[in-house]
């Protein structure tokens, strides 16, 4: 059988899962509509659509009026759909802290701007960057130190090939007497910087 693309099994169902992950969050969005509807009733149904269409609202690069409207249209809806979910069973209470959070999202992206600009993508790059890749490359022996080891020898590579690529500039660079510098300038801002000795 193939690979399946875009969709992720959880064996143990989706209640179990302790630390979730974006692309977890992004899995079950993708298919749990479509799972549950029929399943439960219309009014579950409801709810969930409703956190769903507002947690992609919530990710526009530009809001207007209109759109912090449609907003906090959506999150109305969920509250007067929400205690569907409790009679079903699936959930006690609301006394969720996250979920209070979600009043005050409107009011933040018209005071602060668009929420994309707080994602968190650019530390979960520098996590995977700087400690799971050598984590993965070490034996899992003296594991501060392999990485510690690791990164210093990428640091080493990285201001490496910085250098070589300035001695390569530094050679190219035209004499101050040549009538045709501006084109000699523009050799030398087009030549490539040579390929990082690290692949990561």
């Amino acid at each position: 059988m193939g690979s399946q693309f875009g969709y992720h099994g959880f064996e143990d169902g989706i209640s179990k899962l302790k630390q979730v992950t974006g692309r977890d969050h992004h899995s079950i969005q993708c298919y749990i509509i479509g799972l549950i509807a029929g399943a439960v009733p219309r009014q579950f149904l409801v709810t969930i659509c409703a956190l769903i269409d507002f947690r992609y609202r919530t990710q526009a690069p530009i809001h207007s009026d209109q759109s912090l409207a449609q907003l906090a249209e959506v999150l109305q809806l969920f509250h007067d759909n929400k205690h569907s979910i409790v009679l079903a069973s699936v959930r006690d209470s609301w006394e969720i802290p996250k979920l209070e959070l979600l009043q005050s999202v409107a009011s933040s992206i018209q005071s602060l701007g668009p929420m994309m600009q707080w994602s968190t993508n650019a530390t979960e790059h520098a996590h995977v960057q700087e400690i799971k890749i050598p984590a993965r490359l070490s034996n899992n022996q003296n594991y501060y130190e392999q990485i510690a080891r690791y990164l210093d020898w990428s640091d080493k590579c990285f201001h490496f090939d910085v250098a070589t690529h300035i001695e390569t500039c530094d050679q190219q660079i035209p004499s101050p007497d040549n009538e045709d510098l501006d084109s000699d300038w523009e050799d030398v801002e087009s030549t490539p910087m040579p390929p990082r000795c690290l692949n990561t």
